[in-house]
């Protein structure tokens, strides 16, 4: 009848074994977004939460109920051993107790609890959370001894989920097709935004329409009609001196009520101001609380640098946009022989994304035309050919010393 009692006490411990160990592994693999997604359907999440919590807490009231019932199952087992069949060789049964606690305690729940970690940890967080209460004098005392050796070796140096922990589980996600890759680089241009100048992507002055504000309304029309634009940057006397942004709308709108006499300053909004080095989330945080849909990039020294509209941002993270009704032409076009056509204001950061590849070294440039003239270092000219990190760059169009066009023929092509 002893032995009885004591088998059932062996029984009743190795299925503590299982409980503990399944539960470690449940608790260690449950993620946050488990846990929300537990929590969004509803399901009872309370005892889960709390135990989370405090993970040093929850971890070692695991080890220590672990242990326990481990060395109650070899000193139970042992006891019937030597009962029944006296002093037999104790290294066997020594061998054999490690190998049923091995199977029974540690890998088959393990496994299981790899596979289905939400239902374990859900079955299982009630019976953890009250042997937690027990367990806690204990836990407490186990906990403060560790920390002070831990101490001894270092500080605690446990961070919450960092920007580059997320990117690799972005990436992970979408290789297991839970997202597919369009939202997925969606989500890292986002993120990019933070770390993107706007020298970067501004449309450099060279190439920004901008009128005289001491001219009509008529006249500014005349001028604007064939481009495909929305909004005019003005200056007074100088370029460099910017002093208003007009609508085109604006324009036809004084036009057909008659006041097509009156000068682009009458109608010019005050511009908004940035530096080269602003990044996009920062301007964008400052369109949004001025309302406007354009900003005017200045240099280091005070000067006229190029424009920002919030179309350029928008472009930024879900890629070209093209008006219906304008001729669709992308900076990066595919030719017949395998190689690529690259304007030469397109970003690097551009180029290096559709080419999945990273510089050993980042050059001071923010276009593949400034990255081809700091491989130079001269002014770029027609046909010259550069070898690159990620192909040979060939200068196929040069126009007022500026980098127009360019054929980039790929390593691996």
């Amino acid at each position: 009848m002893i032995d009885m009692y004591k088998l059932i006490a062996v029984l009743v411990s190795l299925a503590f074994s299982f409980i503990f160990s399944a539960a470690e592994t449940a608790f260690t693999s449950l993620t946050m977004i488990q846990i929300a997604g537990l929590k969004k359907r509803k399901r009872n999440t309370f005892f889960i939460e709390k135990l989370t919590e405090k993970p040093d807490e929850l971890l070692s009231t695991i080890l220590v109920g672990n242990n326990i019932v481990n060395i109650l199952v070899s000193i139970l087992t042992s006891d019937i051993i030597l009962e029944r069949f006296g002093n037999i060789n104790i290294a066997l049964v020594t061998g054999i107790l490690t190998f049923v606690i091995l199977i029974i305690g540690e890998v088959t729940p393990k496994r299981i609890a790899i596979a289905h970690n939400e239902t374990i940890a859900l079955a299982f967080a009630p019976l953890i959370y009250c042997i937690a209460i027990v367990f806690k004098p204990i836990v407490f005392i186990i906990n403060s001894t560790s920390n002070i050796i831990t101490r001894i070796f270092g500080k605690n140096t446990r961070k919450e989920i960092s920007l580059e922990t997320f990117i690799q589980m972005l990436a992970i996600a979408e290789h297991m097709n839970i997202i597919d890759k369009i939202n997925a680089s969606m989500i890292k241009n986002i993120l990019r935004l933070k770390k993107t100048t706007a020298l970067s992507v501004m449309t450099h002055r060279k190439d920004v329409v901008k009128l005289d504000d001491s001219i009509s309304c008529e006249n500014a029309i005349q001028e604007i009609i064939n481009k495909n634009i929305t909004w005019i940057p003005v200056y007074s006397k100088s370029e460099e001196l910017i002093t208003g942004v007009v609508r085109l709308k604006d324009i036809f709108k004084m036009i057909l009520e008659g006041q097509g006499h009156f000068t682009l300053k009458k109608i010019a909004a005050q511009p908004v101001f940035v530096t080269q080095s602003k990044s996009l989330d920062d301007i964008f945080n400052i369109m949004k609380h001025t309302r406007e849909k354009i900003v005017i990039v200045m240099d280091e020294y005070g000067g006229f640098s190029g424009i920002i509209t919030m179309q350029d941002i928008i472009e930024e993270i879900v890629g070209e946009l093209y008006d219906k009704n304008a001729p669709a032409e992308s900076r990066i076009k595919r030719l017949s022989d395998g190689t690529y056509s690259i304007a030469g204001d397109t970003p690097l950061v551009a180029v290096l994304d559709f080419f999945s590849k990273n510089l050993s070294e980042m050059p001071p440039a923010h276009t593949l035309a400034g990255y081809c003239a700091w491989l130079l270092n001269r002014i770029p000219e027609k046909n010259d050919k550069i070898k690159t990190e990620f192909g040979e760059i060939t200068i196929t169009e040069v126009r007022h010393n500026r980098v127009l066009s360019t054929i980039v023929k790929p390593l691996d092509e």
